[in-house]
């Protein structure tokens, strides 16, 4: 019994298996796989009593030159085979992906040439549950799912309708990853892509512009990367064109990837809207730091956006990084907020209302309120009223009950509870508290 990661020891040995075929005489070529069971492998720690696989790839096919053996591994290397007169199709890209799958599996690869004529592929790596932490290990179980817990709101008086109960449940319950669409229409060039991605983020795959457009609208990814040339009408400038001028998918950050290295091609590319634009052969490291960064920019934006609305106790600073925002979603936020505050006062506002205001269905409305501020809707909503409630209470003209009233709860003591819950006091305490520390400082 081995322990393992079977989704990226199938993808390695599927790699290695289409390049020993690749590479292999037509007529009598042979590729052999053996695995062993070692102990203390060369290149490993001996200090533990780790299990370790050992797997094989041999064919008895062209080879290559000794002095290529060490550049194998790069990024984009086409290397000529023994006796070859040009490079066998491919990226160039395949080997490296094991490489680095190999080495997040915490294993080694090796490569020989053979004696007799051909390569020989060697992957090590642990195969013991001793060799993994308890947060490495995953439940594959696809059956069993986490119940929905819902947001933090009295049972009494539910503030929104069991339809966008539905529409939360179904987007809280997926995966709580940032989601990656890869664009491209190289099956291996895709694959690889998303191989880069496929551990720390939700990863879906179109072939081309049109399905990319498709699959961006249904999905609402927080990152796309696009390969420039497309077959089609829809190359990376019009996928990026696009994304960037709907109200429902501009928030959306794009990557274009792209042979194209002039400065006129990477203008046009940030003209349409690109967030970055990498030049083929590109680092994966760079890739990946490029998309880590698009995040992390992602995720400050949004507790900027929620501070500069007085939704949340940051300090509104770095405004710049705020008007970096298209002036799609700036326009989307700013008709967002002024729709709410000129209905406060009605008990029925909910985000179906505010959806379809804005002209957004259900799903998409909830995508994206969540993508620029990091919250749902619904909690948008009931903070939104209740920091505008504590703002009234201060100014002592009205009692508690009006106060209530004024920012849509339809019982004094739905409003209390909600109050205390977000604020740890309730609305009589506030005020209290705020005066008393006011004549402290006085």
């Amino acid at each position: 019994m081995l322990t393992y990661d079977s989704d990226k020891i199938e993808k390695i040995i599927s790699n290695l298996i289409v390049n020993a075929v690749k590479y292999s005489n037509d007529e009598d070529g042979n590729v052999t796989m053996r695995l062993e069971i070692v102990k203390h492998p060369e290149g490993f720690d001996h200090d533990n009593d780790y299990t370790y696989a050992s797997i094989s790839i041999t064919d008895n096919g062209r080879g290559m030159n000794e002095e290529d053996i060490p550049l194998i591994f790069q990024p984009f290397k086409r290397l000529l085979g023994i006796n070859d007169q040009k490079k066998t199709e491919g990226f160039g890209i395949g080997l490296h992906f094991v490489a680095h799958l190999i080495k997040v599996h915490k294993g080694i690869i090796k490569t020989v040439k053979n004696p007799e004529g051909g390569m020989t592929f060697t992957i090590i790596f642990p195969a013991c549950d001793e060799a993994f932490t308890e947060e490495e290990f995953r439940n594959i179980n696809h059956d069993i799912t986490e119940p929905y817990i819902g947001p933090d709101v009295d049972d009494t008086e539910p503030e929104i309708e069991s339809e966008d109960v539905d529409d939360c449940n179904a987007c809280e319950g997926e995966e709580n990853r940032p989601k990656v669409l890869v664009v491209e229409d190289n099956a291996s060039l895709n694959a690889f892509v998303s191989g880069l991605f496929s551990e720390k983020y939700q990863v879906i795959q179109a072939s081309d512009g049109q399905e990319g457009l498709k699959l961006a609208a249904e999905e609402c990814p927080d990152v796309i990367i696009s390969d420039v040339k497309m077959p089609g009408d829809i190359d990376g400038y019009a996928l990026c064109r696009q994304i960037k001028s709907d109200p429902s998918t501009s928030h959306i950050s794009v990557v274009l990837l792209t042979a194209k290295t002039l400065d006129e091609n990477k203008i046009e590319g940030y003209k349409c809207g690109a967030d970055a634009y990498l030049c083929k052969p590109f680092s994966p490291d760079v890739l990946i730091a490029c998309v880590n960064n698009l995040m992390s920019k992602r995720l400050q934006q949004a507790s900027l956006i929620l501070a500069s609305a007085g939704l949340s106790d940051q300090p509104a600073a770095q405004p710049n990084m705020v008007q970096e925002m298209s002036p799609l979603d700036k326009k989307f936020l700013e008709k967002l907020y002024a729709y709410i505050e000129n209905n406060l006062d009605n008990c029925d506002l909910n985000v179906n209302m505010l959806g379809r205001e804005l002209g957004f269905s259900r799903t998409n409305f909830y995508r994206k309120v969540k993508a620029l501020t990091g919250i749902s809707p619904t909690d948008l909503l009931r903070v939104y009223r209740l920091n505008r409630a504590a703002e009234l209470l201060l100014t002592r003209e009205y009692t508690v009950g009006e106060v209530g009233e004024k920012i849509g709860f339809g019982s004094q003591s739905h409003f209390s509870s909600l109050f205390k819950k977000h604020f740890g006091v309730s609305p009589r305490a506030y005020v209290t508290n705020h005066f008393s520390q006011y004549c402290a400082e006085a």
